[in-house]
């Protein structure tokens, strides 16, 4: 009779098979860890190649004045670079300043690997800061911020990274502010290039482009006495994120000049100009600075068809200044004139510009000599318009960051129809 019975593996042979495994393992992750180490640190280098293409071309058109200019250029360029984080875990890149206008790659020791054998004393670099203190770099004295300085324990603990009673650090705020208290800093601190609060500005010493501004919370400003039905609000800053201002039952006419409402700390923070202001009719915005991360600035309408007028504007977000909201808003005459829309280079396919609301009625919309240093979307009608009633529409004289999408309907039919329209004009 045949012998049925199966002979499955010994001990013995299991042992063996699962040795070798091991061996082989032992001997190849090291090998693929330096493969996929060697692979990111192609990464960065090629990353650091480009960057310095872009700010070679852009500094032969034009001077930088800050450091963070040369930051500007990649985001005008449509460089994403995110965060300016590094593939390498534990590296950095580095701006070398604008007179050497090339970039850096440093390992974890901060120093230099990339371009390789290059002489640079790398105390004269420029880090990058995000509000971390993994952004420290121990042979670097000067950091860019890509976004607002909001984080006290990086400046007021006892070991927090930029404070010392030998070193000098310097912060290129790239238009954006500092909020926290400068305790124990020693004035160690210069900051240039943006705001800062004036209740922490004696902790620092402010350099060039940085100005001291009150803090005006949303209460203190709905608490405003307006003269004349006029409610001003000037050289300040705002840092609510997530706010309505409603403004005082007698304000008619609102004014917001040369004031930075900065709202990058929170990362889709937004603020809302007029929510149940009924009165209002006619909104000005001159000369301001908006930072808001991935956040919007709503101006809303009412019954009264208020007036809006934004000039002279910086407007730094992945979302930007939004005419409407939800619902339905009327207005009076809409002027978008001589304002400069930038991404915060970390998102995609957001817009810089938007039109909204489930029917905007305007007597007028002008949208005049703005320059969309945008690398995704300049103008976008929301998916929830379903009409946009105006017969007085000028849309001319725009400058666009090449390849950037000039408008969208935001994927919903109508509003797309309204962007096709709207196209020539542009």
């Amino acid at each position: 009779m045949r012998n049925m019975k199966k002979k499955g593996f010994t001990i013995v042979e299991l042992v063996v098979v699962v040795a070798v495994i091991a061996i082989l393992a032992a001997v190849l992750i090291p090998t693929f860890s330096g493969i996929i180490a060697k692979a990111r640190l192609n990464a960065d280098e090629q990353t650091v190649t480009n960057m310095n293409k872009y700010v070679a071309m852009a500094a032969a058109e034009e001077d930088f004045e800050f450091a963070a200019d040369a930051v500007n250029a990649l985001y005008d360029n449509g460089f994403n670079v995110g965060k300016f984080k590094t593939f390498s875990k534990g590296y950095h890149y580095a701006y070398g300043g604008v007179e050497n206008n090339k970039f850096y790659l440093l390992n974890k020791a901060g120093e230099i690997v990339f371009p390789e054998n290059d002489a640079t004393d790398t105390a004269t670099l420029w880090g990058f800061f995000n509000n971390e203190k993994a952004d420290y770099i121990p042979t670097v004295y000067n950091y860019i911020a890509l976004s607002a300085v909001a984080k006290a324990e990086l400046y007021n603990g006892y070991d927090c990274a930029f404070r010392s009673e030998t070193e000098k650090y310097t912060f290129d705020l790239n238009g954006k502010a500092l909020t926290v208290a400068a305790k124990g800093t020693n004035k160690n601190i210069t900051l240039v290039n943006g705001a800062v609060l004036n209740t922490v500005a004696d902790g620092y010493t402010l350099g060039k482009g940085a100005v001291a501004k009150g803090v005006a919370t949303v209460s203190s400003i709905n608490a405003i006495a307006p003269v004349n039905g006029v409610t001003t609000v000037k050289d300040v800053m705002i840092t609510t994120p997530n706010s309505s201002i409603k403004f005082a039952d007698e304000t008619t006419k609102v004014v917001l000049e040369n004031c930075t409402i900065d709202l990058s700390a929170s990362e889709t923070g937004w603020l809302k100009l007029g929510k149940g202001a009924a009165n209002i009719t006619s909104f000005e915005l001159i000369n301001c600075t908006f930072n808001l991360n991935a956040g919007n600035i709503f101006i809303l309408g009412n019954a009264n068809n208020p007036d809006v007028t934004v000039k002279g504007c910086t407007i730094s977000s992945g979302r930007g200044l939004v005419l409407g909201a939800e619902s339905s808003y009327t207005y009076g005459d809409i002027v978008i004139e001589g304002n400069t829309f930038i991404d915060n280079g970390s998102l995609q396919g957001k817009p810089s510009l938007q039109f909204a609301g489930a029917q905007l009625t305007a007597d007028k919309i002008s949208v005049k000599n703005n320059t969309f240093a945008t690398k995704d979307i300049a103008l976008r009608i929301h998916e929830t318009v379903k009409a946009i009633n105006c017969s007085d529409i000028t849309l001319s004289g725009n400058e666009f960051a090449e390849g950037v999408v000039k408008i969208d309907g935001d994927g919903a039919t109508v509003a797309q129809a309204i962007a096709d329209a709207w196209l020539p004009k542009l």
